[in-house]
């Protein structure tokens, strides 16, 4: 398994929408409002590298997502226990 942590930000006032969208996003496990340069973080997990770049790219092309920074769990183990180390 892989996770990792989305950093969005979006348009002014754009928050509740682009939630409603990212709610749709089966990779998603939890999503929040934020205070500070960033609007919103999620959680994506997925077993394989490929699907966490399609889960970023898909909520990269949200009308009103303005910026990301992708974040991969380093201390997550990979495909042995499905958990943390």
């Amino acid at each position: 398994m892989y996770k990792a942590y989305v950093l969005i930000k979006v348009v002014p006032h754009a928050e509740d929408n682009i939630l409603r969208e990212l709610s749709k996003v089966p990779a998603i496990t939890e999503a929040h409002k934020l205070f500070g340069v960033y609007d919103l973080i999620v959680e994506i997990e997925r077993k394989g590298m490929r699907e966490i770049m399609e889960s970023v790219s898909r909520i990269r092309s949200l009308e009103g997502v303005l910026d990301t920074i992708t974040n991969l769990v380093a201390d997550y183990e990979m495909g042995v226990h499905g958990g943390p180390i």
